[in-house]
């Protein structure tokens, strides 16, 4: 069955479903209404429910996963933050889905491609390997009899001996995962390339050949399954993160490739597209006002604001609602409208959120809401002046902006 996210189901694809109120169903973000009507939220993704493949798309069609993915993971801590919001049962039976394989892969390649980037910049782990060769004119280690026999004494090579000697080297069982996976990265990245729109995908893995020279002398020859569990440098925190996602590259390669790869699969999963989408307008707002921007702003209470502007003293809140970009219905909307009013309005007062303002800033400070839009803002003056022809009627200094999502050709 395909769904799409945030939609209200049928009264017959509940009954094919066979819904009723079950952890399960919450993880996928499927939940009953008080009216007892059972809707999608913003979750997209894949599962099986009561026997029954499920997908749930997103609302919007052709969205160029690359870019937005790229976009979402440029700045920290947001890549920490995407990170959280994602889920992956490689456990699992897969899914035959060709749409979700096409989000899948570009959330994959670009985690892994920009774990690698933070990962060669310490330094690629060594350790002491045994080799074997033949060497000329030299000998290291010890000469291993038969193979030297057979090699060098019955052809008449005297100056060769056939050596085996440890060498301490980068070309270890764990960099051969990541360049197995980095091989398959790459190999997906040129079509995954030729349907994006947005440069910025291109220029967040402008280090990609950076990370293939690195890689150069490391053989992608290795049996994943005798990789065990090895001990990291504290300094080094990038290695347990790298090592997962390239184990979970290689099965979806090999996932795609089962069964004469005629369908392509998927292992359950789910994606909040409002948490990717607050991470993606981060990645837009600090290319456009560098060193201005703060992410998740601790409050009073445990609250938290998605973004302030500090220069211009804003208050900013992401909503994954499409209804803004419309005329909405006031009458229709006026619960939800309200909600997200009162949320922005909490953090306009908080003390600990305008502590980061200057003293002329904290006083009534303007408010704006982000929400996905059709035409990108020209980003050429202050963030206030982008949303005045954006006013949210009723309510004094409080505006919302449009930014569209990326799409495909």
């Amino acid at each position: 069955m395909i769904l799409s996210e945030q939609v209200k189901l049928s009264a017959e694809q509940v009954e094919e479903l066979a819904l009723q109120d079950t952890y399960e169903l919450q993880k996928l973000g499927i939940s009953r209404d008080t009216d007892g009507c059972w809707w999608t939220s913003y979750f997209i993704g894949a599962d099986v429910i009561n026997g029954k493949p499920i997908e749930i798309l997103p609302k919007l069609e052709n969205i160029d996963f690359m870019s937005l993915f790229s976009y979402a993971i440029m700045y920290q801590p947001s890549a920490e933050y995407f990170a959280n919001y994602y889920e992956i049962y490689w456990d699992r039976e897969t899914i035959i889905s060709s749409r979700l394989y096409d989000v899948l892969t570009p959330l994959l390649v670009v985690q892994y491609m920009n774990i690698l980037k933070q990962l060669v910049g310490r330094g690629l782990k060594r350790d002491y390997v045994v080799v074997e060769e033949n060497l000329k004119s030299k000998i290291k280690g010890r000469i291993l009899p038969l193979k030297q026999f057979r090699k060098n004494t019955i052809n008449k090579r005297d100056n060769f001996f056939y050596c085996r000697h440890q060498e301490f080297s980068a070309n270890i069982p764990i960099n051969r995962v990541l360049k197995k996976a980095l091989d398959i990265s790459i190999s997906l990245l040129g079509d995954i390339r030729s349907k994006s729109t947005n440069l910025k995908s291109n220029t967040l893995l402008s280090n990609e050949l950076q990370i293939i020279d690195c890689f150069q002398n490391i053989d992608s020859d290795v049996n994943i399954q005798s990789v065990k569990e090895s001990k990291f440098d504290k300094l080094n925190t990038f290695y347990p993160k790298a090592i997962k996602l390239a184990k979970m590259l290689i099965k979806h390669k090999e996932n795609s490739i089962a069964k004469g790869g005629s369908q392509k699969k998927v292992p359950p999963f789910k994606i909040d597209m409002s948490r990717i989408f607050e991470v993606y307008i981060l990645g837009i707002l600090e290319s456009n006002y560098p060193q201005q921007i703060k992410f998740q702003v601790n409050g009073s209470y445990s609250t938290k604001c998605d973004y302030i502007h500090k220069g211009e003293g804003i208050i900013i809140d992401a909503k994954y609602k499409q209804w803004y970009s419309s005329k909405y219905d006031r009458d229709k909307h006026c619960h939800y409208l309200l909600a997200d009013i009162r949320e922005v309005s909490g953090y306009a007062r908080d003390s600990n959120i305008l502590q980061h303002f200057d003293d002329s800033l904290r006083s009534n400070p303007p408010c704006i809401i982000i929400h996905p839009g059709t035409i990108m803002p020209k980003f050429e003056n202050k963030l206030v002046e982008e949303c005045k022809n954006n006013p949210i009627e009723g309510f004094n200094n409080f505006y919302h902006l449009g930014i569209p999502l990326p799409l495909l050709h």
